[in-house]
């Protein structure tokens, strides 16, 4: 899933991700948009994926604490309700889901950007400063 990620971001990168917008052609910035919506699904996934996994592989090695495999089970329970939430919110952005996908579609409802970025800080854990 990561290397999956990382070819979608070096395609995108050819295609403007990361140069001034003003040198990016539309028909480039809507795909671009397309492809990275995905590549941060599946990047969402396979990074939970990934600490659920490191859970199982510690509760091999140390079968002995029962504090321990409750901590354990616990992150892993935290991660897919992450998973299943943060998936939730990235899907309901905006109705229909063609308008957050770099479509012009009229009537469609968006979620504020001031909620967008309180999930994104919310879901990665950073303190908000604001500027």
């Amino acid at each position: 899933m990561a290397i999956t990620w990382y070819v979608l971001t070096v395609v995108t990168a050819y295609h403007g991700f990361g140069h001034p917008i003003a040198y990016v052609s539309k028909q480039d910035q809507a795909f671009t948009t397309r492809i990275l919506f995905f590549a941060n699904l599946l990047w969402l996934w396979a990074t939970n994926l990934v600490r659920i996994s490191t859970s199982l592989l510690l509760l091999q090695i140390n079968k002995d604490t029962k504090w321990w495999k409750r901590v354990l089970r616990t992150l892993m329970v935290a991660q897919i309700v992450c998973m299943i939430g943060a998936t939730t919110v990235q899907l309901s952005m905006c109705q229909p889901l063609r308008a957050l996908l770099g479509g012009t579609v009229l009537g469609a409802k968006c979620m504020p950007d001031i909620g967008i970025i309180l999930y994104g800080y919310t879901y990665n854990g950073k303190k908000w400063n604001k500027r």
